[in-house]
């Protein structure tokens, strides 16, 4: 298994929550709770995380067909999103 590392500037990392929040200059509920989940990562510093991804009912963890597309995503290759195929 590969160990991916993250390298984030706390002080970037909250420039962004600041203008992301509801009161910044671009204001976005989402994309500013990613941001905070990120950051709390940072702040956990001594564990160790794994984020596992889920799609229509199905897990990362337990399906191997998501499993066989999130190697293709994973490695560039161009194709359609979960959401937009057929699954058996």
């Amino acid at each position: 298994m590969i160990n991916v590392e993250m390298k984030l500037d706390e002080e970037q990392m909250n420039y962004f929550i600041d203008l992301t929040n509801p009161d910044g200059d671009f204001a976005h509920r989402g994309l500013n709770a990613i941001l905070r989940d990120i950051m709390m990562l940072g702040y956990l510093h001594r564990h160790t995380h794994q984020i596992t991804l889920h799609n229509e009912g199905v897990d990362a963890e337990y399906d191997e067909e998501y499993q066989e597309y999130l190697d293709k995503r994973a490695s560039n290759m161009k194709i359609e999103r979960w959401e937009d195929t057929k699954h058996d």
